[in-house]
């Protein structure tokens, strides 16, 4: 059985302080799991943010965004279009995608897919246009 890359015997081996049969390179996750990691971990920081990962202890979450460099650039961003409509902009590395619309006013957010889908009503524009990005991500 394989996990990570590596032989269960050679994971218990190096538990018991044994040798692995090949190093441990930390910079190289494994490369299956990358992908699905990253946007695991960015839907966690959409959801909670900075201060909510390390308020809940999820210090390996918030290492692996920092040495991917998504810490310090914003995830998304809300531009007013006027009076009640706000344009929310999701980035994803140096690209920067067209989430949807927040739609209301103070207690009752509309958030409205590029495509024109109504994905509910939420109390605060950011809660909507955190809907949005994890609609964009599902996509």
């Amino acid at each position: 059985m394989e996990i990570f890359g590596y032989q269960f015997s050679d994971i218990e081996r190096a538990q018991q302080g044994g040798r692995l049969s090949k190093a441990i390179d930390p910079r190289a996750p494994a490369q299956s799991d990358v992908m699905r990691q990253r946007d695991a971990d960015l839907r966690l920081l959409i959801q909670h943010g900075q201060a909510g990962l390390e308020n809940m202890g999820y210090h390996g979450v918030l290492d692996r965004l920092k040495r991917a460099g998504r810490l310090e650039a914003p995830v998304y961003h809300l531009s007013r279009r006027e009076v009640g409509m706000y344009e929310v902009m999701f980035a994803s590395g140096v690209l920067q995608r067209r989430a949807g619309m927040v739609l209301g006013k103070t207690g009752h957010w509309s958030a409205e897919s590029p495509s024109g889908r109504n994905l509910g009503v939420h109390k605060s524009k950011e809660d909507a246009a955190k809907a949005l990005v994890l609609e964009l991500m599902d996509a």
